[in-house]
């Protein structure tokens, strides 16, 4: 009886291993296919973006100057343009984001859900123009997997549609749980970015503030 039981303990022990390669097999070539799909995106998005920049503005004739009154009211009446998206290959995408502490340049979709995320980090909340951005990745090792390692006072960029450069210094990272959205999308920051522990019970969170 007992030298069966042993065969039995054997086999659940082998068949764990069998399980546990299989799954780091799966999870390296997710990893793999996520760098693939994120690095032919990006050159896309970088194209978009210089085509963009090169079209020249026709210039206007001067007008007169504004009145001080008159320059506070338009002030007063403008409301935030909301951020460009650029649909490129059958995807919407807001621009791109900068991680020089990690070597990372990656494209950023409009949209999220699960799909997109397993191709490229995607707009979770709010907008360039509101200065609440959130930014949601998976933590594959070329997406989102190291943010741990970013340190405050690391600079972070984001370039959108139309060219122009957003600039960011980290404040804070900090690890929260998968419930707590208000830490995310109610931060006062002007971009975070999250991603999955390697549990995926908790989510790692950086915060950044924006540098003139």
């Amino acid at each position: 009886m007992r030298k069966k039981l042993g065969y039995i303990l054997i086999g659940l022990g082998a068949a764990l291993i069998i399980s546990a390669l299989l799954l780091l097999i799966y999870n390296q070539w997710e990893n793999k296919q996520a760098k693939e799909s994120s690095e032919s995106m990006l050159a896309d998005v970088q194209t978009a973006i210089q085509e963009q920049t090169a079209i020249e503005t026709p210039s206007l004739p001067e007008e007169p100057a504004k009145t001080e009154e008159e320059t506070e009211e338009e002030v007063e009446e403008t409301e935030p343009t909301p951020t460009k998206i650029a649909m490129i290959n059958g995807y919407n995408y807001i621009g791109i984001l900068n991680l020089p502490g990690l070597m990372l340049e990656l494209p950023v979709l409009s949209d999220c859900d699960e799909a997109l995320l397993k191709i490229a980090p995607c707009r979770d909340y709010g907008d360039l123009s509101t200065d609440d951005l959130v930014i949601a990745a998976h933590n594959y090792r070329n997406h989102f997997g190291r943010l741990s390692q970013l340190k405050s006072g690391d600079e972070v960029t984001f370039t959108d549609m139309n060219g122009v450069v957003h600039r960011y210094q980290i404040e804070k990272s900090m690890m929260i749980g998968a419930g707590d959205v208000a830490l995310v999308v109610d931060s006062s920051y002007e971009l975070v970015l999250y991603t999955c522990d390697y549990t995926n019970q908790n989510r790692i969170a950086v915060y950044c503030k924006a540098v003139e």
